[in-house]
């Protein structure tokens, strides 16, 4: 009787030993399993994160292709304006000093020439603030691009960081 008791509790204890084994391996491969989710999820939110920045790069691009044309179509046309205006009040200038001939009407047209050179230096000043702006612009989009860059390396370190754990386990 002894003896048999001896061996049914050495079979309760191996029982007991692979169940407990059984339970750790489950435990295991739930764990797994769940950093497998997790990993996939990371790994979604990844790609999303991609797509939008590379949205937002389009975006910015197609942004800053636009305003660079209008930025042109406006200098040009303001380049026209003003060749047209100096012509003008040139041409005038000129028929009015011929028809009187006098001094006063030469210091018009010195004054008319001084008016176009003051006009001329304006455009420029406004050219030269459109292009700080549009600086700015593509300064401000670069910018905004790096951060959308640096928080994609971040998920990408904690996906690695993941795959890393559920290679441990």
């Amino acid at each position: 009787a002894a003896l048999y008791l001896d061996e049914r509790e050495t079979q309760f204890r191996d029982e007991q030993d692979r169940a407990a084994a059984q339970a750790a391996e489950e435990a295991r491969e739930a764990a797994a399993a769940q950093h497998a989710e997790e990993l996939a999820a990371a790994t979604a939110n990844l790609e999303a994160l991609k797509r939008e920045a590379a949205e937002r790069e389009a975006a910015a691009a197609l942004y800053l292709d636009e305003r660079e044309a209008e930025l042109l179509s406006e200098r040009e046309e303001r380049e026209v304006q003003l060749k047209a205006t100096h012509a003008a009040l040139t041409a005038r200038a000129v028929e009015e000093a011929r028809e009187e001939g006098s001094a006063r009407h030469a210091a018009e047209l010195v004054a008319t020439s001084e008016a176009i050179s003051a006009l001329r230096a304006e455009a420029e000043a406004r050219e030269v603030q459109l292009r700080a702006e549009h600086a700015e612009s593509l300064a401000r989009v670069r910018a905004e691009a790096q951060a959308h860059t640096h928080a994609r390396g971040a998920q990408k370190e904690v996906v690695q960081s993941r795959e890393v754990a559920v290679g441990a386990t």
